[in-house]
């Protein structure tokens, strides 16, 4: 009976790896990112947050997160505090491409076509409250108005401060 509760107990396990690694495999090939990183992060299972001992400069271990801080704070001070100086040998060494023109042309209808088809969705709106999901829906209104301020901006070669913005709010998770 014992072996026979552990075969079961085997064959269940296996069905739970095999369900759980087809469907990360599939949200993978669908470009699913969200439901491909939900998958790992089940297999991977809770995740703990532990801190690794460093060594103060004279070879003392440090677990205090603050002394931890001060000590990083420290080296990195002390790393890109120091001057480097590039030789005329190694500038004359570095190869000059060729300059791109065609970067400087206005952005087509079709490029604009593309770039908000390839706006993620389900992402928080920004300063204007207008969701990437209504914009992909109305695309075909509001692409001439869009193109038209995108090739203003670009002729001018200034952006208005609020689409330069980014606004980023943390969200705390379990806290």
């Amino acid at each position: 009976a014992r072996a026979n509760a552990q075969r079961t107990a085997r064959i269940c396990a296996n069905e739970y790896w095999v369900e759980l690694s087809e469907n990360i495999q599939l949200a993978a090939q669908v470009g699913n990112i969200r439901g491909m990183y939900e998958g790992i992060k089940k297999a991977l299972g809770p995740s703990q947050n532990k801190t690794t001992p460093l060594k103060s400069t004279t070879g003392e271990i440090i677990t205090d997160k603050c002394q931890q801080m001060h000590r990083s704070v420290e080296h990195c001070s002390k790393l890109y505090a120091t001057t480097s100086s590039v030789s005329d040998s190694a500038l004359k060494a570095i190869i000059q491409l060729p300059t791109m023109n065609d970067l400087d042309e206005t952005p087509t209808l079709s490029e604009l076509n593309k770039a908000i088809d390839n706006i993620a969705a389900r992402k928080a709106p920004g300063c204007d409250g207008i969701p990437q999901d209504l914009l992909k829906q109305c695309k075909t209104t509001l692409i001439q108005p869009l193109h038209e301020l995108l090739c203003k901006c670009w002729q001018e070669g200034a952006v208005p401060q609020d689409l330069r913005d980014s606004k980023i709010i943390t969200l705390y998770k379990n806290k």
